[in-house]
């Protein structure tokens, strides 16, 4: 081979490595990753190269500030990770670099055996800001100046490779107060307290206008009885009146001495008398006892309605006694129904449309039910049409029929049928392949990192216990590997797969191809209602997919996100990484991401 040439992926300054040091820490090194391939264009793997790294002052062609090499061998990918600043210097040492007086330019030598090849140089654009301050006089602080506008939120980028961690620097002076920051948002509001005690009672108030006089009360129950007056005196012997009857609408008066009086004629009109009841008569001049008031028990004349009362406008009404489904997050759901039947239905819900030329019917995001005219194995231009990425793949469309568990290597998943589709609703949490062959378990992070070209497996913080709740991770080579780590009849779904699924849930043939997060509501309705950190925003699980916030393992073998984010590899694998899905705490959606074959990551079979 005549030479060789290296493809740059880019010098990175290890912002998310330095974020992790105080202010008084200054970072000794940059990272850098690159892909080394022949002459001939095909990637050297697991090949000794040496790199040398030259800092020039003030122009490419410029005095050499620093040298330093390195001798490493490329990976299975022909990729090397290296941290300039940790090399083998030539002289000055790397922390002696003044950054702040001149310019940078960075020359890239490399030899993969046929001596050393200059790969060109170039300028240092922005010098990492920690270093420079490392090197320059500290200044006096500046005004705080107002607070920018926020700018647009930029796409997702693919997750790059963990880069080696820096050595951690001295401790520094801790800094001044600085000033107070905005008062963040309110919180929820907390749980009534206590009453306190009773504060002393103020001066009285001037006496208010009067107001309109209100409605007549309810008489009131009857007093005692009043001391006994005095008697009087006798008076004349008078005629008492023994009775009082109307006949033929004229009052008669009977007295005590046996007289009739004619007392004159009357027009009895019997009803009721009280101004305040809801069916006072005017007309009425003798009350009949029948008055009715607001709240009074009435008959509506319904016989599906309890609880008949007069409401506040006089009218007989009741509530309605039915049964339905209660559930609002359902289709069919029933605001009159007052016992939940168990008749909710759900999207992703299996169903019957009717066509005997479908198949797997079920509730799509409109809630209708709809099947689909292929059985088991579909082309992707018939079941996804628009959908360029998958024209050409195979996606697979079998229902449970009925199963809701299956026993794999000692084992009990629950299954959901989602979209007509048969996966598990567990994460994956097998120790060997189908076939028997075990896989690596990996013990601690330094097994991780020391076998990432080994298929592998990994337990949340490295404990076997928390793999009830979360299952366990698996590494790409346990994805990509000839023998399939899901049971017989089974497989690890293809990015086509899951897309398949969440356009069954109303995702659009636009956001399923999208790399970011696409399908608003939709992460919410494959995510467990528990478990997750607050605000766990639109969990309802209403797909029954349970998706639980397993978190994720770096390449490093670092293990963050637990109970934050949900991950989920697919078997797509594009440039030497590989697709996979992401659920996170804070969001509705669900996204379309890419990782590096070191990531450690949840699996979900798929039925074939």
């Amino acid at each position: 081979m005549s030479y060789s040439k290296i493809i740059s992926l880019g010098i990175i300054v290890s912002l998310v490595l330095w974020s992790s040091i105080t202010l008084a820490q200054c970072p000794q090194g940059i990272s850098y990753q690159a892909a080394v391939r022949g002459g001939d264009g095909v990637v050297l793997a697991n090949t000794d190269v040496t790199i040398v790294f030259r800092i020039h002052q003030d122009a490419a062609s410029g005095v050499v500030e620093y040298e330093e090499s390195h001798a490493t061998q490329t990976n299975d990918l022909g990729l090397i990770n290296l941290f300039i600043g940790s090399g083998e210097p030539a002289g000055v040492l790397f922390q002696d670099i003044i950054w702040s007086n001149t310019q940078k330019f960075l020359e890239v030598q490399l030899d993969a055996g046929n001596g050393l090849v200059n790969l060109g140089t170039q300028q240092l654009m922005t010098v990492p800001f920690a270093m420079y301050a490392c090197s320059g006089n500290e200044g006096p602080a500046g005004p705080q100046g107002e607070q920018g506008p926020q700018g647009p939120m930029g796409p997702q980028g693919a997750q790059g490779e963990q880069g080696q961690q820096g050595p951690i620097g001295p401790q520094g002076a801790q800094g001044e107060q600085g000033q107070q920051g905005l008062v963040g948002p309110q919180g929820a509001q907390g749980e009534q307290g206590q009453q306190g005690p009773v504060g002393p009672q103020g001066a009285q108030g001037e006496q208010g206008q009067q107001g309109p006089v209100g409605p007549q009360g309810a008489q009131g129950e009857q007093g005692q009885q009043g001391p006994v007056g005095p008697q009087g005196a006798t008076g004349e012997q008078g005629v008492s009146v023994s009775d009082v009857y109307v006949q033929d609408n004229t009052i008669y008066v009977t007295l005590s001495d046996g007289q009739v009086i004619d007392a004159g004629s009357i027009s009895i009109v019997a009803g009721c008398t009280d101004p305040l009841a809801c069916n006072f008569d005017p007309s009425s001049n003798f009350n009949n006892g029948m008055c009715a008031y607001t709240g009074s028990s009435c008959n509506d004349g319904n016989n599906n309605t309890i609880n008949d009362a007069l409401n506040a406008d006089c009218v007989c009404e009741g509530t309605v006694q039915t049964t339905g489904c209660t559930n609002t997050l359902a289709c069919n759901y029933n605001p009159n129904a007052l016992t939940n039947d168990g008749s909710c239905i759900f999207t992703g819900s299996s169903c019957d449309d009717g066509n005997p030329d479908t198949f797997n019917d079920f509730i799509n995001a409109s809630c209708n039910c709809v099947g689909s005219t292929s059985n088991g194995t579909g082309n992707g231009s018939a079941l996804l049409p628009g959908n360029t990425l998958c024209e050409d793949e195979n996606i697979s469309v079998s229902g449970c029929n009925g199963q809701t568990t299956i026993e794999y290597n000692g084992h009990t998943y629950p299954l959901v049928e989602i979209g007509g589709q048969c996966w598990f609703a567990e994460n994956l949490v097998t120790t060997s392949f189908n076939d028997g062959t075990e896989i690596l378990l990996a013990s601690s992070s330094q097994v991780w990192r020391d076998s990432v070209d080994a298929p592998m497996l990994a337990y949340t913080s490295y404990i076997q216990e928390s793999a009830d709740l979360f299952g366990a991770y698996y590494n790409a080579p346990v994805v990509l590997n000839e023998k399939n780590v899901c049971p017989t009849g089974w497989h690890i779904p293809t990015d086509c797969e899951w897309m398949y699924m969440e356009g069954s849930l109303g995702m659009s043939i636009f956001e399923q191809q999208a790399v970011s997060y696409r399908g608003q509501g939709i992460g919410g309705a494959m995510k467990t209602v528990t478990d997750w950190v607050l605000p766990n925003s639109g969990a309802t699980n209403s797909t029954g997919f349970s998706a639980v916030p397993a978190g994720y393992l770096q390449a490093d073998g670092g293990n963050p996100g637990i109970y934050f984010n949900s991950q989920f590899w697919t078997s797509t694998l594009n440039a030497n990484f590989l697709a996979f899905r992401y659920l996170e705490y804070d969001k509705t959606s669900i996204g379309r991401i890419f990782a590096g074959p070191g990531s450690g990551i949840s699996i979900r079979c798929i039925k074939d």
